[in-house]
């Protein structure tokens, strides 16, 4: 899978004129990511925009005595609402996110 076609499921992308398709295509970096890996920790600010293709990525919190709560997973297609909202709003990530399943088409 490369950039485009991982755009190209997003209906903010189809939708877009050719210009702002290029300016995105222009910007993405593809990146395939092991399973396990954390993308980001509650707290740290998020600099840049993950979008999904194929896999799945866990969202959650932690409380004071290292228990966990999961808060949503993104699926493939989908983007991280944690992760954009860190970037919308410039502030720290609000949960912690790690790689739940790389899946290769």
């Amino acid at each position: 899978m490369d950039k485009h076609t991982i755009l190209k499921q997003f209906s903010f992308y189809r939708e877009s004129s050719p210009a702002v398709q290029s300016a995105m295509a222009t910007a993405a970096q593809y990146a395939s990511i092991a399973a396990g890996t954390f993308l980001y920790h509650e707290g740290d600010s998020c600099g840049q925009f993950a979008l999904v293709g194929t896999g799945s990525i866990r969202v959650f919190k932690t409380d004071k005595d290292g228990n966990q709560i999961t808060l949503y997973h993104v699926q493939d297609g989908q983007a991280c609402l944690v992760n954009m909202l860190g970037i919308f709003l410039e502030r720290p990530a609000m949960a912690t996110a790690v790689v739940k399943i790389l899946r290769k088409r």
